[in-house]
């Protein structure tokens, strides 16, 4: 037998240390007393089989994992109609005109006895711009005219099923719930979080041990708490988070781009704009991210990495640039905090990445089961920038007795176990700001160690000179030789890769390289004719024979180069053809082409052709050869050089976040014969 009396006091919120917002009536809690609801979900607007449903039953079984004994029940039934007194609790979709709405996309109509929950209700309008997708090219927070998350409102209402109210001072899907989403790779999936299912725990006991709650279950996610939702105060909004310079602390400048496409959405508003931040190669920064918790237990600990990626779907296979660990001492917990990363030198310039973390990685260390890890590994976007510093890196082979020129990012193959010198001549950008600045070199070697180097207060305003000495690199071993520079503002890199190879046995022959030491230039031409179909080209391609230098018993070979000139769009018609004039290993070679050859783009390579073998073709797809018509066309037989240049690639600007604006409604409580009324959107 129900007792009902009545109150005064309609409403009332707590807030705990943590957070989440729970319901009051006369100063107890309001919750479920006398067993757990059971979902009765309608087939008619819920068809079986529908996505809807699908999507629906999924919100479900994320609040059922929660760490205590609290669990819906679910069955499906025909109805088309609620009452909000039957005790009975339903799941329907109703037209936007439902008085029962009153405007919203959804609502949670409650009816309690004292402070027990006796009936809820929830009703979603059929007038909103629903999607079931996980998707980013479907949700409107990845792409402008794309729905609303259904399983992240379905989520909301359910909260407010479970006892939750609406949340306006941290990160929960009691807030803004279409921003409540951890992102990777093509998907962004809803969750509930660490504040809504610590919100459980506080409303009902943790389940007993070895049930399926016992689980616990870290997210990550790259959105972040913003503040009070400007439409609605009572909500709490979310933004993007962010990348800073370590240095500084100062947020970096950052580009739009949309965010599916990853192309350029400046200044067009039917695109998403989404910030990348710019940094350079070797750069140091704190890049954000929002971890929550949802755990059996208190005083959790797992552990963490950071990682560089070429593409939005973050794994443990990428570049791990840090690790540490991350510590709860609640069964829940939201925290939004800095990695600090360094951005690989290695990252090529002109191109987007992003720099990725991982909760509880796979096969870790401190790795604790979990329910699920579809929502462990996030990103924030970033666009990598040339750095403000000119590099030009010198190896010196004791084997060939020469000097190889190498620019960042270029790679070398010497002999393993002999020694090489490395020497780098820096001259700065004025952009790079003022001195002094510090310089370090860092050598990578295959093991994943570094030794560092430090030249202290080297001036801005002249070029300098530095040297690593007696590097040695092992067999199949990739190193890394890079410079940092850095002062109290600012840090970037440049640097090269250098591999060892086995010296060969008597039986074997000399694998032989190419090392490019020159391309074509305006400067090479000269000045030839031209009609409109064609273009007559006189240019110069040069190459080192490079590699190894000998074999075992010390025979040094006499090699050739074979220079290949093709159509860039069909490499197989070959146009030109020639030999260079024999050459020591180690030493430059030339050939020089007079040509008649169609407008267009044309491609290059080379190999060596030795006395005893040759090597495989190097392609040089970096130094394409571009033959076009002077400006001036009027006379077939202008004498004015057609162009020869290097092929430049495009480059993508990137964007700001547009927010997507929903309306959203309060809780509202009314008092009816010592029984409350009550709905929540």
């Amino acid at each position: 037998m129900k007792t009902f009396f009545p109150f005064i006091l309609l409403c009332l919120f707590t807030h705990s240390a943590f957070a989440y917002n729970l319901v009051k009536v006369d100063g107890k809690l309001f919750r479920w007393c006398d067993g757990f609801p059971t979902l009765n979900i309608d087939t008619k607007t819920f068809p079986d089989g529908s996505s809807m449903q699908a999507s629906l039953v999924d919100a479900i079984e994320e609040w059922n994992q929660n760490p205590t004994e609290f669990q819906f029940g679910v069955d499906f039934n025909a109805t088309g109609a609620f009452d909000n007194e039957d005790e009975v609790v339903e799941l329907m979709m109703v037209k936007a005109t439902d008085k029962g709405l009153s405007g919203a996309p959804a609502i949670a109509l409650w009816f309690s006895f004292d402070e027990c929950l006796a009936d809820s209700d929830l009703l979603f309008s059929q007038g909103v711009n629903w999607t079931t997708s996980i998707q980013t090219k479907d949700l409107n927070e990845y792409t402008v005219g794309g729905g609303r998350s259904f399983q992240a409102t379905a989520m909301h209402e359910l909260g407010h099923v479970v006892g939750m109210h609406h949340e306006n001072e941290v990160f929960s899907i009691m807030g803004v719930d279409w921003k409540h989403l951890s992102t990777n790779g093509d998907s962004a999936r809803a969750f509930v979080g660490g504040d809504g299912k610590e919100g459980a725990r506080k409303l009902y006991d943790f389940a007993s041990e070895g049930s399926d709650a016992e689980l616990s279950n870290w997210t990550i996610s790259n959105y972040k708490f913003l503040g009070k939702y400007t439409k609605q105060p009572e909500y709490g909004d979310a933004t993007r988070t962010e990348v800073f310079n370590s240095l500084t602390g100062a947020i970096l400048d950052s580009v739009v781009y949309d965010p599916v496409t990853l192309l350029s959405s400046a200044g067009d508003a039917t695109k998403t704009q989404v910030p990348f931040y710019k940094v350079y190669p070797g750069q140091v920064v704190d890049a954000e991210f929002t971890f929550s918790s949802a755990a059996y237990t208190h005083k959790t600990t797992v552990d963490v990495i950071g990682v560089f990626s070429k593409n939005n779907q973050i794994t443990s296979q990428d570049e791990k640039l840090m690790s540490t660990d991350l510590y709860c001492s609640l069964s829940g917990c939201v925290n939004t905090f800095p990695l600090e990363m360094t951005v690989p030198f290695t990252a090529k310039p002109n191109t987007v990445a992003f720099l990725g973390a991982i909760v509880n990685p796979q096969g870790s260390e401190q790795e604790i089961l979990e329910y699920t890890k579809n929502d462990n590994a996030t990103y924030v976007p970033v666009e990598i920038q040339a750095p403000p510093v000119a590099v030009v890196f010198s190896v010196q082979q004791p084997v060939l007795g020469s000097v190889q020129k190498l620019d960042h990012l270029d790679s070398l193959t010497v002999i393993k176990d002999q020694l090489n010198d490395v020497q780098a001549e820096i001259k700065l950008d004025p952009k790079a700001g003022d001195g002094p600045w510090h310089v370090d070199w860092i050598y990578y070697d295959a093991k994943e160690q570094d030794f560092v180097h430090t030249y202290n207060y080297w001036p801005v305003d002249e070029p300098m000179i530095f040297s690593l000495k007696n590097l040695m690199p092992q067999n199949g071993e990739k190193n890394l030789i890079s410079l940092r520079l850095h002062n109290e503002t600012q840090s970037f890199g440049a640097g090269f890769s250098l591999a060892g190879v086995a010296f060969p046995s008597a039986s074997k022959k000399p694998s032989l390289a190419l090392l490019l030491t020159q391309t074509p230039s305006d400067g090479a031409l000269k000045s030839l004719e031209t009609n409109s179909k064609q273009a007559k080209v006189a240019f110069t391609l040069k190459a080192n024979v490079g590699g190894l230098v000998t074999d075992a018993a010390g025979f040094k070979e006499s090699c050739q180069v074979e220079f290949v000139v093709s159509q860039f769009n069909n490499p197989k018609q070959i146009v030109l053809k020639q030999l260079s004039a024999k050459a020591a290993l180690g030493m430059p070679v030339s050939v020089a082409f007079e040509q008649w050859l169609d407008l267009g783009l044309y491609t290059w390579k080379a190999r060596t052709v030795c006395e005893k073998s040759q090597s495989a073709y190097v392609q040089f797809s970096g130094a394409n050869l571009h033959v076009s018509q002077p400006l001036d066309t009027r006379s077939s037989t202008l004498n004015r050089a057609p162009k020869l240049r290097i092929k430049e690639t495009a480059t993508h600007p990137v964007k700001q976040e547009v927010q997507s604006n929903f309306d959203l409604f309060f809780c509202q409580f009314t008092n009816q014969k010592s029984r409350m009324m009550g709905r929540c959107d």
